[in-house]
Order: C-alpha cells, then sequence, then structure tokens
C-alpha cells in the first residue's frame, strides 16, 4: 500500500486488521502474464451517459468483475511524479485540484453475487482490493443507514470517500471547498462508468453524520468521511 503520507495506512494498521485477497484484484478479467511483468488489456469505455439520468434507490446485486472494471477505470494512480516541495503528485481519471488527490475509497459489500461481505480498501497504486476487519457493527450501521437515506432495502456496495486533509490544506489553506469538489468528481466518474456497465447509483449524504467518524475513530481535523455512494442493479 504506497500513499504520499501515512495517516491513513496508520489510521488502517491501528483501526482494522489489514488482509490482501489476490483474488480481487481490481483490474479487467483480460490479463496475459508475460515473464514477470502482467500486461493488463481493457476494452476503452465510452463515457457517454444518459441524457436523463436520475438517481435510483432501489439497486440489487451484481458481479464482482463490473466492480472491478468500475474501480480500475475511475480510481486507479495511473502515474505520479515527486514535486519540487517532495510531494507525490498521482494522476488518476477523475480531476483534483491542484493534483492533489486527498480522497481514498473504502468499499463496503453486501449480497454480492460472488464477492465476500464486509469491508474493503482500493489501493489505487496495486490496483486491489484489500480485506478488511472492520470495528463491530461498523458496516451494519452504514448499511442501516444506506436503506434509511434510500427509503429501500439496503445496496449490494456502498462506497465511502474518505479524505486526507493535509494533502490539499497543506498546499491551499482555505481548501476545504475543494476537497468536497473532489468528492464530487471522483463519484460523478465513478457514476458514469457505473453506467457504461448497466449499474445504477444514488448519492448517500454521509459527511456530516459526526457519529460515522466516531465508530472509525477518526478525529474531525485530521481525516473525514466526505461522502457515500450506492451502487447496483436497478429495479425496473
Amino acid at each position: 500500500m504506497k500513499l504520499d503520507d501515512q495517516k491513513l495506512f496508520k489510521f488502517l494498521k491501528e483501526n482494522f486488521s489489514i488482509e490482501i485477497d489476490e483474488n480481487y484484484i481490481a483490474v479487467p478479467p483480460q490479463t496475459l502474464s508475460v515473464g514477470s511483468d502482467l500486461i493488463i488489456e481493457c476494452e476503452p469505455i465510452s463515457l457517454n451517459t444518459k441524457p436523463q439520468r436520475r438517481s435510483q434507490r432501489r439497486l440489487n446485486s451484481f458481479e464482482c468483475k463490473k466492480l472491478r472494471s468500475i474501480l480500475y477505470h475511475s480510481c486507479r494512480v495511473q502515474d505520479s511524479v515527486v514535486t519540487e516541495t517532495n510531494y507525490l503528485k498521482t494522476l488518476r481519471p477523475y480531476p483534483s485540484a491542484g493534483g492533489r488527490h486527498p480522497l481514498e475509497l473504502l468499499c463496503l459489500t453486501e449480497g454480492m453475487k460472488d464477492l465476500e461481505n464486509g469491508l474493503w480498501y482500493f489501493d489505487p497504486y496495486k490496483i486491489t482490493l484489500c480485506k478488511l476487519d472492520a470495528p463491530v457493527g461498523f458496516t451494519e450501521h452504514i448499511f442501516s443507514l444506506s436503506a434509511k437515506l434510500l427509503e429501500n432495502p439496503a445496496p449490494p456496495v456502498v462506497l465511502l470517500s474518505v479524505a486526507i486533509l493535509e494533502r490539499t490544506l497543506s498546499r491551499y489553506k482555505n481548501g476545504l471547498g475543494l476537497i468536497w469538489r473532489d468528492t464530487g468528481n471522483m463519484f460523478s466518474t465513478i457514476s458514469g462508468i457505473a453506467q457504461q456497465h448497466e449499474l445504477e447509483s444514488c448519492q448517500l449524504g454521509f459527511s456530516f453524520e459526526f457519529q460515522n467518524a466516531n465508530i472509525l475513530g477518526l478525529k474531525k481535523e485530521d481525516v473525514w468521511i466526505t461522502g457515500g455512494l450506492a451502487l447496483g442493479v436497478a429495479e425496473r
């Protein structure tokens, strides 16, 4: 797990038991192994979204390969460079103010067709889902809150954006608004890619739920949960 700062890694290490499951590498299924290299082949995805898209509130289970492709095309680190100020600046599919990319992604799953229930961390460098041992009651709380917000049964996947504030605020002193914009950029990109896989999404208002931060053991001034996104197959 390679990060430009150690805050998230320290938080995960202190609060979760991390287990890397190589069966859930978030890349398209078409791969070719050549010697010690792994060449990833994937078909290009058109970003022509539906002209009259509507948020869907009743979402059903789908295949893990679609989730893997969505994460690959929307959130992976494509390139990185160390700046003059010794900051690791990354290039990802969605834009971020100053290239700071303060967001990390947690993935909660329940009732997926071929993916274990639980809490996962998406490593954008290794392009891998890392299984986490969540605090007691955490996933249940998030899915219960999701069902309440959607006014429907809980979705099979909830994505949580976790912002490492220092990444943006170390350059932009009054940059909290930029972090909220980055959250919108990331979720909009994920939603657009999801549509190409015939999946629907609905944003969830987790940003100001202090109870969420309390369950995670996070301090508000260091790390925030800035939003949630439900994913699934819409019930027609």
